[in-house]
């Protein structure tokens, strides 16, 4: 399996940002959605903020021209596995599979593999952290969006959780995440944040961020 890594690999564009401004990074999970993925990504471009989209295989496969439509507005595409798989509880094979096939169908769609992955559920062990290629990134503000399905009160929870250097899960499959997100990025940026990728928040705060550690946020 070939990933390249060393330290940070620069795959995405890093932008020039203001170092000394917070910044948190607003991640989405389980796409991508045919509608809801370039709603939330057209969003994302008018308010000059970028995120960084953990992709299922599956769904990479389905809908290549939407994970081109990702790339190509300067969002980030990420792993979240090839099927959802619960990567402490399936076989050595399976983990291997669940990698490679994502990161085939990924390379496919925009001619990249993608350095960072998502456990689903944030699962794992000590295999998977011992024997895992990539960066893994996991949450510390968690909208729980799923759970409310309910815009307002997906904002007001995140909004509660939002501190520099924090990372939020969220997923793009949602209609109402969508429709979150259209209050949710003025509502950051009148706060005084700056929207960023993770490939972004590790760069500007100085992470260096390597295979078999896990990051729930810039100070981990």
């Amino acid at each position: 399996l070939k990933v390249s890594l060393q330290g940070v690999v620069r795959n995405q564009t890093v932008r020039e940002l203001d170092p000394n401004k917070p910044m948190i990074a607003l991640t989405f999970d389980d796409g991508p959605h045919w509608t809801n993925t370039k709603k939330v990504v057209d969003l994302l471009v008018e308010y000059n903020a970028r995120s960084t989209f953990f992709m299922l295989g599956t769904r990479v496969e389905e809908l290549p021209g939407v994970v081109q439509y990702v790339k190509d507005a300067g969002q980030e595409v990420a792993s979240h596995t090839y099927s959802h798989k619960d990567l402490a509880n399936i076989s050595e094979e399976e983990f291997w599979s669940e990698i490679r096939k994502t990161n085939e169908a990924i390379y496919a769609a925009i001619g990249e593999n993608p350095v960072y992955l998502r456990p689903p559920y944030g699962s794992r062990n000590e295999f998977v952290m011992s024997h895992m290629p990539m960066v893994v990134v996991c949450w510390n503000v968690d909208s729980e969006d799923w759970k409310s399905k309910d815009r307002d009160t997906i904002v007001k929870q995140v909004m509660k959780d939002a501190g520099d250097g924090k990372i939020v899960l969220l997923h793009d499959i949602h209609t109402f995440t969508a429709e979150a997100v259209e209050q949710l990025l003025p509502k950051l940026i009148a706060a005084g944040y700056q929207i960023v990728t993770v490939e972004e928040l590790f760069y500007y705060k100085g992470v260096e961020a390597v295979p078999g550690v896990v990051y729930h946020s810039s100070y981990n």
